[in-house]
């Protein structure tokens, strides 16, 4: 099959987190369901013309493109993101400590220009429950707070200003795997804004989804298939609405080859 590709606009979140009820830290290789010891992803991502089945993706300047580089622990380090495909938009730097748990994360626009330092808080059972948010001046630009149920599986975030009022609130309904199979953003007056459904395969990838918004209309639902590698990690995404290929995602991996 062949796919006319069209400038994608699109925000796009990180590799998506899918959360386990587990004794063990899981290291971000688990939380991707990512199999072999993973040293980089770079990422590219289409929309295609109408659903079209003719490629030409050398015609498409403007996309999406985001690496991934993991340490030999099996945690990202690094996400860069560009804009068509060689200019550095944004750069985001994890700060772990000697215990292996993120210390800091430091969000870079155009590569050089720090825009937020975020510092990490644990409780007594190891769990991230605050992230900190600060400006490049130091002052506070607000804070996230992490809450889990009995078996220690991330079901809320709670996001908050700098004057400490409530902005907005992240609710998460996870399946028998622990992958999120819904998500609920909430407004400060607790008033829904959108939700967010999902289903997955027998191996945790992420099959359908679909949006919704505060009035419970459907305004935006995708089915996922995919190719995969020799290791069995997903290379290419091929996602459709109404049938029709709308968008591709095409990963090029590379594995540590010395641990």
């Amino acid at each position: 099959m062949t796919i006319r590709t069209k400038p994608l606009k699109l925000v796009l979140l990180p590799l998506l987190i899918l959360i386990s009820c587990a004794e063990e830290r899981q290291n971000d290789w688990d939380k991707n369901k990512l199999k072999g010891q993973v040293k980089s992803i770079d990422e590219r991502v289409y929309r295609t013309l109408e659903g079209s089945e003719d490629i030409e993706k050398e015609a498409c300047k403007d996309f999406l493109r985001r690496t991934y580089i993991f340490d030999e622990t099996g945690n990202i380090n690094k996400i860069m993101e560009y804009k068509n495909d060689t200019s550095l938009v944004w750069k985001w730097m994890y700060v772990f400590n000697d215990e292996g748990k993120k210390e800091c994360l430091y969000t870079y626009k155009l590569g050089t220009s720090l825009k937020v330092k975020s510092v990490y808080k644990y409780n007594d059972q190891n769990q991230e429950y605050e992230m900190l948010d600060y400006r490049s001046d130091g002052s506070l630009k607000g804070k996230t707070i992490f809450l889990y149920d009995a078996c220690g599986n991330l079901v809320e975030q709670d996001l908050y200003n700098a004057d400490g009022s409530l902005n907005m609130k992240w609710c998460y309904d996870l399946d028998n795997q622990g992958n999120i199979k819904e998500t609920s953003w909430y407004y400060a007056n607790d008033s829904l804004f959108r939700r967010w459904t999902c289903e997955y395969d027998n191996q945790g990838y992420l099959i359908e989804e679909a949006k919704y918004n505060n009035k419970g209309s459907l305004f935006h639902k995708y089915k996922h298939k995919y190719k995969k590698d020799s290791i069995g990690n997903w290379t290419e995404r091929i996602s459709y609405s109404d049938d029709k290929a709308e968008i591709i995602t095409e990963r090029d991996i590379e594995y540590f080859t010395n641990i």
